[in-house]
């Protein structure tokens, strides 16, 4: 899985995503952004993301769902090497 030479976490990461996609998709789920962040504007001064992914899908269990997959679970090292830290934020869309 490592790649032939060093590689930044960015690239690992998006690496993860490319290979992670069909599984989200075959879930049901879909992938509406990747975004690059920066420090916050409101929140901890010394506080910032790197990237932000934004993934819809029918339900927190139909999100989860495909991390039993056998074939999915062969990639998340690709994930693992690539980030130091990570949040998990599930949100429902609410009407207004």
């Amino acid at each position: 899985m490592a790649p032939e030479t060093a590689i930044s976490g960015y690239d690992a990461f998006m690496s993860y995503i490319q290979l992670a996609k069909p599984f989200v998709e075959q879930g049901g789920g879909e992938i509406l952004l990747v975004g690059k962040g920066d420090r916050f504007l409101i929140g901890p001064e010394n506080g910032q993301w790197d990237i932000c992914m934004l993934i819809k899908q029918k339900s927190v269990s139909d999100f989860f769902a495909f991390e039993q997959n056998p074939d999915y679970m062969k990639i998340t090292g690709h994930r693992s090497a690539s980030i130091l830290d990570s949040r998990l934020l599930p949100l429902e869309m609410l009407s207004f």
